[in-house]
């Protein structure tokens, strides 16, 4: 399997940040996935290809729901965020008073 393609598979499943957990999915190191890239490493394809292709079928069948999903929606109807919204008007919090010690109040006298 060539390097840029692992590459372009990681990125469609994680992202920018996708080393560390291809490398868990597959279950590998980050350093033998990296070896692998630059074809220091022999990876068992047979093992490394079903999960590959049995990882980016899950994310086709997330976003086909997604997309089945958004098709159902009504122009009218408006897509809510699960993250609750900021509030505008929110008091600051008092800045945390450190309890004093015997050594910092002694270092009080002297300076």
């Amino acid at each position: 399997m060539d390097s840029n393609f692992l590459e372009a598979i990681g990125e469609a499943l994680y992202g920018g940040q996708w080393r560390d957990r291809l490398a868990s999915e597959l279950g590998y190191t980050v350093r033998q996935l990296y070896r692998w890239r630059t074809g220091e490493y022999r990876v068992n394809e047979e093992k490394a290809i079903p999960r590959l292709l049995d990882l980016l079928r899950g994310r086709v069948m997330v976003l086909e729901g997604m997309i089945a999903a958004l098709e159902r929606l009504e122009p009218s109807m408006e897509i809510t965020s699960p993250k609750p919204a900021r509030v505008a008007n929110r008091k600051k919090r008092a800045p945390v008073r450190r309890k004093q010690t015997r050594k910092s109040a002694g270092r009080e006298l002297y300076t």
